[in-house]
């Protein structure tokens, strides 16, 4: 059997988690659209701020395991 090549998606990961938390913030800034106010927007703007957060925590995760500092590495791992 041939060995299969490995394939590297960390660009691909966090240009994807960049572009969806730079779309949350922008759509964050709008103006309110007019007629909407039967709409309860409180829980998906809850949603956009946990999920920031927990890409914060990746990224510092990243960085630890990329500076072999694996005590860390895991607490960062444990936030999320």
């Amino acid at each position: 059997m041939a060995p299969t090549k490995e394939r590297n998606f960390t660009p691909l990961i966090v240009t994807l988690s960049i572009a969806v938390n730079a779309i949350v913030a922008i759509l964050f800034f709008l103006p309110e659209a007019e007629g909407l106010e039967h709409i309860d927007f409180t829980m998906p703007m809850l949603n956009a701020v946990f999920n920031s957060f927990t890409f914060v925590f990746l990224l510092m995760a990243l960085y630890f395991i990329r500076k072999k500092n694996i005590k860390v590495h895991r607490n960062y791992g444990q936030l999320c």
